[in-house]
């Protein structure tokens, strides 16, 4: 038995001896350097003395020095060790340069040098020792009792040692207290596990006072090391010392225990990362368990468990920096961050289909949690800094989440909605960037899940306008509309235009909206006659385009001019609905100028002419051009359907539709000559110009077309008509010609 014990300890027993002699010797060698540069300076003040080189220590004359009347140097005084007495009589030498302390950056060979053969070092030994007890144990050697007690006397030695060698030997001895503590961590499990000579619950109190000893080593030696190592111990305990039951109350407690723990240990010093290992532990064994030991009568108290951890995981990576009023790093936002999504997931399992309101409340709590972290933050240190933003950000998103399981069907576009638009105003008013993108961002994704989700708003008879699927689709557009009004007044120059585009996306959707109303009402209505049904549905859209691309040229967007260029998109889909509906018009009955198609027409022609009004210079001629050219076009077919429906009394089909050919012509005629007129009353060159193409046109039509059908009292009526124009448009320019030759 005492040649094992022998045997065991001898490789401990020789590092604490090298590492002993180590020291001697650079002591002794420091003193001598010590020593010689005193003596050098001593010389070089004595003339024809030769400098003294250097030797080994036994050779240093030290007491043969010659004494003169000087103290020695405070430097050298303070650099010989106590154990040696310095050189009496050692001039003073002010000028001699302080020692300068090595640099505490490591390059590539030191790290592998000091850090990694340190780690496979200890790696080593253990696996040797592991070995050697290994082969002890498969022959008999030793029994139970004795192994432990071998691993608990090498864990306890290594731990004395490198506490006595941390001075000296940083990063070294804090490899080797933590080879100890490993050894003991083992001893514990051999211990319990393997050879059951301790209960678990005697264990379990081992393993505590282990991670203990370890955090205090780490915080009197400042070895992030021990931290990590002795929790790291502390959080396996439970895997390797648990027989493989039902224990999640005791579970949780052993880790709110080692969470509470590792909090204190944060707070008095930040370790980096260390925060990691709770978050780890949780989900690791919350994981465990719900796979083995989950079932729906444990939803209470398994919740009850998950919210425990969590919220003191989120003040593992929260509260030190709060407490200490430090910025929060971003890998503990990170792991904050984490935690709630653990939260949500394990949530939703335990409580989504049974306590659904639970669990939604929970995540709301989660909410409440994140925002409380980030304006305490903020207020404590006077600054709203990424940290606290992304505080924020998280409790927006938790607060996004909760809604979808507190409220479902229709009424969650509208939760989300106004709890943007809340977000909104805040982030204006505070200021809070994050606030306003993530407030965006909820009515953007209420204004989504509306218009793939909610739509068709009705599947039968309904009361238009005042029922409950077009408030809650409609709600998510006004909070649109209100929102981005309040970031176009309040907000700063890079809101603007979101601003802007979030208003004209809510009025958009509010017109499409009572377009989409309008044409369930006109389907579901009493009619028989279904292209009547369909042209209806389709004006009543072509309506509510036109009025979306008035309001948008006329109300937000004069402030902004961006916001002009938006108003043409709708402008443009009422134009093609009005394309369709000159193609749906007609039938029986049908009366010109006098039905709810053309009113229709006229409407997004004059949304056109409102557009061009409201915007300047390219783009209102742009607009004025489009309304010109949709005014001539809505007109000319409404003549053309009046030759092609009107009732026949005499002279057939055929000279009805040669009679609206003639009215056509002369209607293209006066137009023309109008806006020649507007042109040169309001100096628009391209007024003009249109006018004298439809001039052209219209004088081809009548050459080639109208005039082959008339007799000769007809043509030389039609030709005198049509030359009297062109000579009156040509006596009009001669005439502003003439004015502007002579203003000149």
């Amino acid at each position: 038995m005492i040649l094992l014990v022998v045997v065991a300890l001898s490789p401990l027993v020789c590092i604490v001896l090298t590492v002993q002699l180590s020291r001697r010797v650079d002591a002794a060698e420091r003193q001598a350097r010590l020593l010689q540069e005193a003596l050098n300076r001593l010389r070089e003040g004595q003339p024809g003395a030769p400098p003294v080189s250097a030797g080994p220590t036994s050779e240093m004359p030290v007491e043969a020095a010659t004494p003169v009347a000087a103290t020695p140097t405070a430097a050298t005084a303070r650099a010989v060790p106590s154990t040696i007495a310095a050189p009496k009589g050692l001039p003073r030498d002010d000028s001699a340069p302080p020692s300068t302390p090595a640099s505490n950056r490591l390059d590539l060979e030191s790290f592998v040098g000091s850090r990694v053969l340190l780690v496979a070092g200890v790696i080593t030994v253990l696996f040797s020792l592991g070995f050697f007890l290994k082969i002890a144990i498969d022959r008999g050697w030793v029994g139970p009792e004795a192994r432990i007690a071998i691993g608990v006397s090498l864990g306890i030695a290594a731990l004395v040692v490198g506490d006595r060698l941390c001075q000296r030997l940083g990063t070294f001895a804090h490899g080797v207290m933590g080879a100890g503590l490993g050894a003991l961590y083992l001893s514990i499990w051999f211990a319990t596990a393997r050879f059951g000579l301790i209960e678990r619950p005697t264990a379990f109190g081992i393993t505590a006072l282990v991670t203990a000893l370890g955090v205090l080593l780490a915080l009197r030696r400042d070895a992030p090391l021990l931290a990590w190592l002795g929790f790291a111990g502390g959080y396996l305990a439970p895997g390797l010392l648990g027989q493989g039951e039902d224990a999640l109350p005791s579970l949780t407690g052993w880790l709110l225990l080692l969470h509470t723990g590792l909090l204190a240990v944060l707070w008095r010093r930040p370790i980096p990362s260390l925060d990691l290992l709770p978050l780890l532990a949780s989900v690791i064994y919350f994981a465990a368990w719900m796979d083995h030991w989950w079932q729906p009568a444990h939803a209470a108290a398994a919740s009850v468990c998950l919210g425990a951890l969590f919220v003191v995981t989120l003040l593992v990576s929260l509260g030190p920096a709060l407490l200490a009023k430090r910025r929060v790093r971003a890998d503990s936002l990170a792991f904050a961050g984490f935690s709630g999504l653990a939260v949500v997931g394990f949530g939703h399992q335990l409580l989504y289909q049974s306590h659904r309101m639970t669990l939604g409340v929970a995540i709301a709590v989660l909410g409440v949690v994140y925002a409380g972290a980030a304006f305490l933050h903020g207020r404590r240190r006077n600054e709203q800094g990424a940290d606290s933003s992304t505080l924020w950000a998280f409790a927006l998103a938790s607060f996004a989440t909760a809604l979808p399981v507190l409220i479902d069907g229709r009424g969650l576009a509208p939760a989300w909605a106004f709890g943007g638009l809340a977000a909104v105003v805040a982030g204006c008013r505070l200021p809070l960037p994050v606030f306003i993108v993530g407030g965006v961002g909820l009515i953007v994704l209420a204004l989504g899940r509306t218009l793939l989700m909610d739509l068709p708003l009705h599947d039968g008879p309904f009361l238009a306008l005042f029922n409950g699927p077009l408030i809650a689709a409609l709600a998510p557009a006004i909070a649109s509309l209100l929102a981005g009004r309040e970031l176009v007044r309040r907000g700063a120059e890079w809101v603007r235009f979101p601003g802007a585009a979030l208003v004209t996306l809510g009025v958009w959707s509010v017109t499409g909206l009572l377009a989409a109303e309008a044409h369930l009402a006109v389907h579901f209505g009493d009619f028989t006659d279904v292209l009547a049904t369909r042209a209806l549905a389709l004006s009543a859209q072509t309506a509510t385009l036109a009025a979306c691309a008035i309001a948008i040229a006329w109300r937000p967007g004069r402030r902004d001019e961006r916001m002009q260029h938006l108003a043409f998109g709708p402008l443009a889909a009422a134009l093609a609905q009005t394309v369709q509906l000159c193609a749906r018009t007609g039938g029986e009955g049908f009366t010109a100028f006098a039905h709810i198609g053309f009113a229709t027409e006229l409407l997004a022609v004059l949304a056109a002419f409102a557009v061009g009004l409201a915007t300047k210079d390219q783009r209102r001629s742009i607009a004025m051009l489009i309304g010109v050219a949709g005014l001539l076009i809505i007109v000319t077919n409404e003549i053309w359907l009046w030759g092609r429906w009107t009732n026949v009394e005499q002279g057939g089909r055929e000279q009805a539709l040669f009679a609206a050919q003639m009215v056509m012509s002369a209607f293209w005629a006066i137009y023309a000559g109008t806006l020649v007129v507007l042109g040169f009353l309001r100096h628009q060159a391209g007024l003009r110009w249109v006018g004298l193409a439809l001039f052209a046109l219209t004088a081809g039509k009548v050459f080639l077309f109208d005039t082959a059908r008339l007799d000769l009292a007809y043509r030389v009526g039609s030709f005198l008509t049509l030359g009297l124009l062109l000579v009156a448009v040509s006596y009009l320019y001669n005439r502003n010609t003439k004015s502007a030759g002579t203003t000149t």
